[in-house]
C-alpha cells in the first residue's frame, strides 16, 4: 500500500541567532500535517538510544540515524548542520535536502534536492554552476502570523531612549556582530548628518561590531551620539519584536549583501519600510560568487522602501518621507510577505516538490490534495527572473546618480575603512587563541 503523506525529518542546527538557524524550527511548525508526517531531531551524542524529549522532539546520536530513518520510513531529511559523513549516510537511505546559498555549490546527485532561497540566488548560482532538475526556489520561511502576533503584544520599549530629543524618524538595523553584516555606508551617512547639523534622526543598532561602535564614538559629537542606541545581539523573539516596534525605517546594508534577507521580511511584518543597498553581484560578463543581491528582490523601490548606496541617497529618502509615507510603504511590504514569503506558502511548495519526486519513484499514491498544490515561484518564473533583476538594477542605478567627486570621495573612504576592518578582524582572530572576546557590550 502506497503512502498518503510525506515522511520528513528536520534536524536542528547548532544554537545561533541568525535567520538561517531559526528557519528549521519555522519550517517544522508550518509543515501541514495534511501533507506531512514530520519529526524534529536534535543530534545529541549524549543520548541513549532513540528518545523523545518533553517537547516531542527526538534526540539521537549520529550513529543511530540510519536506524531512525529506516524505522520511520523517512522520505526526506533536512539537516540543519551535519558533517559530510553523516550526510552521505542519510542520502544512501533517503532524499537529502540541501540549503543552497552563495557559499554552496549545486549538486547533481539525484538523491539531493537543492533548495535555493531566492530567485536572485537561483539566477546567480545557475549561471555559476550548471542548473539541474533537482534545483528549486523555496524562499526562506517567514512566520508571518507569529510576527504579526508579536507586533500586537510587544511594547515599543526602545523608543523611550529618544523621548524629548526632537527625533522625527528612528532608523534601525539588527544583525550579528560580524563586520560582513554591516557596512561603511552607515558610518559615513551619520558623519554627514552631523556635518549638516541634522539631528532629527535617531538610530538603534543591534549587534553592531566593536570596531564600528568605537569608531563612531571617536568621530561623532556628544549630541549626535545621544541619538544612537547601541544594543547587544538579540536572540529572544520578544526583544527582537520590541526592536522592530521601536523603529520607523529598517536599514539593510552589509558588506556581503543578502542571499534572501530575513530581517527585511521581518521588518515588513511590522509595517516597517526598508532602505536597501545594491551590490551589482550579477553582471553581464561576471557573477560575483560570494556577494548577495537578493535585498533588491525583496525591496521594491518607492513601493515598500528604497535602494540607497550613497549617504546622499539615504538622507534624501529620509528627508522626503513623512510618517504617513513610511506607514504606506511598510504596509506594502507587509502585503508582499503575506503573499510571497509566508512559511505556510513555502511549506505547500515543498509538499508539491516532494510529492512530484515520490510520484516519479511510485512511492506515493496520486492524491488530489497534492495535485491541487502549486509550486511558487515556478521554475519558469525563477529562470526568467534575470530580466526583472536587470530592471531593478537599473532603477537602483538611476536612483543613485551622483557626481564624479562624490562617488570617488566615498569609494576612497570606503577602501580605507575596509583596510581598517581587515586589521580589526586579524586582531580579533588572534585574541581568540587566548580566549579574549572583543565583541562585548
Amino acid at each position: 500500500m502506497k503512502k498518503d503523506k510525506i515522511n520528513i525529518v528536520i534536524s536542528a542546527p547548532d544554537k545561533g541567532i541568525g535567520g538561517g538557524n531559526r528557519k528549521y524550527g519555522i519550517w517544522y511548525r508550518n509543515l501541514d500535517s495534511k501533507y506531512f508526517n514530520k519529526c524534529f531531531v536534535y543530534i545529541d551524542e549524549e543520548s541513549k538510544g532513540i528518545k523523545k524529549d518533553k517537547s516531542g522532539n527526538y534526540r539521537i546520536k549520529k550513529n543511530d540515524l540510519s536506524q531512525f530513518i529506516k524505522s520511520k520510513d523517512i522520505d526526506f531529511f533536512y539537516p540543519g548542520k551535519l558533517n559530510q559523513e553523516s550526510c552521505e549516510i542519510i542520502k544512501s537511505q533517503t532524499h537529502l535536502l540541501s540549503n543552497v546559498v552563495f557559499t554552496r555549490k549545486l549538486t547533481e546527485d539525484p538523491r539531493v534536492s537543492n533548495l535555493i532561497i531566492s530567485k536572485t540566488e537561483f539566477v546567480r548560482i545557475s549561471q555559476l554552476y550548471k542548473e539541474n532538475a533537482n534545483s528549486h526556489v523555496v524562499y526562506n520561511p517567514i512566520d508571518f502570523k507569529l510576527w504579526k502576533d508579536l507586533k500586537k503584544s510587544s511594547p515599543a520599549s526602545y523608543r523611550k531612549f529618544f523621548e524629548k530629543k526632537g527625533i522625527k524618524t528612528i532608523i534601525g538595523r539588527i544583525a550579528r556582530s560580524e563586520p560582513s553584516k554591516w557596512d561603511y555606508l552607515i558610518i559615513r551617512t551619520i558623519q554627514i548628518l552631523q556635518r549638516k547639523k541634522k539631528y532629527e534622526y535617531g538610530f538603534i543598532f543591534v549587534g553592531m561590531p566593536l570596531l564600528h561602535r568605537y569608531f563612531l564614538k571617536i568621530i561623532l559629537s556628544k549630541k549626535m551620539l545621544s541619538n544612537i542606541l547601541f544594543l547587544p545581539e538579540m536572540s529572544d523573539l520578544h526583544d527582537i519584536a520590541s526592536f522592530y516596534k521601536s523603529i520607523d525605517v529598517f536599514w539593510q546594508t552589509s558588506e556581503l549583501g543578502e542571499t534572501f534577507g530575513n530581517v527585511i521580511a521581518e521588518s515588513f511584518c511590522f509595517n516597517i519600510p526598508v532602505i536597501s543597498d545594491y551590490k551589482k553581484s550579477i553582471r553581464k560578463k561576471k557573477i560575483l560568487k560570494y556577494i548577495g543581491d537578493s535585498q533588491i528582490e525583496l525591496v521594491d523601490h518607492e513601493k515598500n522602501g528604497a535602494y540607497c548606496i550613497y549617504p546622499s541617497s539615504v538622507i534624501s529618502f529620509l528627508d522626503s518621507k513623512s510618517k504617513k509615507d513610511l506607514k504606506s510603504l511598510g504596509e506594502n511590504g507587509s502585503e508582499k510577505v503575506k503573499t510571497l514569503y509566508d512559511a505556510k506558502i513555502g511549506a505547500k511548495t515543498m509538499a508539491k516538490i516532494f510529492y512530484n519526486i515520490l510520484r516519479k519513484e511510485k512511492r506515493i499514491s496520486k492524491l488530489q490534495k497534492f495535485e491541487d498544490l502549486k509550486i511558487l515561484p515556478s521554475k519558469k518564473e525563477s529562470r526568467e527572473y534575470i530580466s526583472e533583476y536587470w530592471k531593478r538594477a537599473q532603477i537602483a542605478l538611476e536612483a543613485n546618480k551622483v557626481g564624479f567627486f562624490e562617488h570617488t570621495n566615498y569609494k576612497i573612504r570606503e577602501t580605507l575603512w575596509k583596510g581598517l576592518e581587515k586589521g580589526y578582524l586579524l586582531l580579533r582572530k588572534s585574541l581568540k587563541y587566548i580566549n579574549i572576546k572583543l565583541e562585548k557590550y
